[in-house]
């Protein structure tokens, strides 16, 4: 796991020295300069020091204990999941903090006059996904909370030591949770300014509705609020059980038009009354027409991970495609069409990218735009692309929206394990 840390840690620093350098790029890490972030405030973490709060939710799947009546709990041995998730009357906690920022994921980062500000996907696993808005003073090491918002799921676990949460408690009731939304809520969280209107676009995470839905879209507040989530509903939909009418949204939710099958932006640039983005389409298992993986092999680091699949993780049959489009009111948007250069969806290669699922771009000194990337291929067998952080550069001076249509992705790539969660 060190290379994982270690090109984790490297994207922050890397991504702050981009903007000084001009034409060919070269990236070193620094040494010990690895910091995990934590954050003050806001929701329940999975590990807390303070001693009246203190508490270790392992992230590790608890091994079963004698022999249950199917489906379990009990579940005995290591680890409880959801330890210090909910008081003794039912209610959620809070993180009393400095904790590590753990479950957050998917985070969108940017400056705003001397702090730098995020949106982050707060997933705790089959449980809950809110959207978590922070700022931070010293460069991402520690995030200061300022709201949470669009949250899917209002109850507690039935069972804290279940890691699939099977019940959930509702007022005392014991109510089947199985097959209702688990942690698929509105996630990969993404604020933009369009034309003076700031707006927070995120993913419908819900089956049948992921990867194919538009973005569902929130206007963000104006004035000191500018950047937090705070005045936005507190749920996100009217229910998480399917019983309550999951998944239908909260009222107040508008959606994107003209994206095609959209799973992240990555950024936008602005250009006069236009503003031009860049995003990842994501077509779940639509890669027939490519050669597939294989199941992951034995030596792979998420076989190690997910002990439960001792034949390894089975092809990912998913299609990414990195697309630009363009937009005069952040509602509606033309395409542009796919950019290349980035990776090859049809490599089942172990050192070849075949996945792009996430990333961030940075305008360059020298008028190109710099891209940094989550990439993956049939090791891992996820279109998320955790394998490795990349970086890649336009080959052309960005004027108009087409210019962000060519990449020359042979900078540097700075290779990883996939991490944990």
């Amino acid at each position: 796991m060190r290379n994982a840390l270690l090109g984790a840690a490297s994207a922050i620093a890397l991504l702050a020295a981009v903007p000084a350098s001009a034409g060919d790029l070269n990236f070193t890490y620094v040494q010990n300069s690895l910091v995990q972030s934590t954050i003050i405030s806001g929701p329940w973490t999975l590990h807390e020091s303070k001693s009246s709060f203190a508490h270790d939710a392992s992230g590790i799947v608890p091994a079963l204990g004698p022999p249950q009546p199917s489906p379990p709990p009990p579940y005995v041995g290591t680890g409880v999941p959801y330890a210090g998730y909910c008081t003794a009357s039912g209610q959620a906690t809070k993180n009393h903090g400095p904790s590590l920022m753990q479950p957050y994921y998917f985070p969108f980062v940017r400056r705003r006059g001397p702090q730098i500000e995020g949106f982050f996907d707060y997933r705790p696993r089959n449980q809950q996904e809110a959207v978590v808005s922070a700022f931070s003073n010293d460069w991402g090491v520690t995030w200061h909370f300022t709201g949470q918002a669009l949250a899917l799921n209002p109850y507690c676990p039935w069972d804290p030591t279940d890691p699939d949460n099977l019940n959930l408690n509702l007022d005392g009731l014991k109510v089947d949770y199985s097959t209702s939304a688990g942690d698929n809520g509105l996630g990969h969280p993404v604020s933009l300014i369009i034309n003076g209107v700031e707006r927070l676009y995120e993913l419908n995470r819900a089956n049948g509705h992921i990867d194919s839905d538009p973005l569902v879209v929130h206007t963000l507040s104006s004035g000191h609020n500018s950047g937090s989530v705070a005045g936005l509903p507190d749920l996100g939909y009217v229910s998480p059980l399917a019983s309550g009418g999951y998944p239908t949204l909260t009222a107040g939710a508008l959606a994107t038009s003209g994206l095609q099958s959209p799973d992240a932006i990555m950024g936008a640039v602005p250009m006069g009354s236009t503003t031009a983005v860049i995003y990842v389409e994501k077509q779940l298992g639509a890669d027939g027409i490519y050669p597939a993986c294989p199941n992951t092999p034995k030596f792979a680091l998420t076989n190690l991970i997910n002990t439960n699949k001792p034949k390894g993780r089975p092809p990912n049959h998913d299609v990414t495609t990195v697309r630009v489009a363009t937009t005069i009111d952040g509602i509606t948007f033309t395409d542009v069409g796919p950019a290349t250069g980035l990776f090859d969806p049809s490599t089942t290669a172990f050192n070849g990218t075949r996945y792009l699922g996430s990333g961030s771009i940075v305008p360059l000194a020298n008028g190109h735009y710099g891209m940094f990337f989550g990439a993956g291929n049939c090791l891992d067998n996820d279109s998320d692309g955790f394998h490795y952080i990349g970086y890649a550069e336009t080959m052309k001076v960005v004027n108009t929206a087409s210019d962000l249509l060519s990449w020359n992705s042979t900078h540097s790539t700075i290779r990883s394990c996939r991490p944990t969660r």
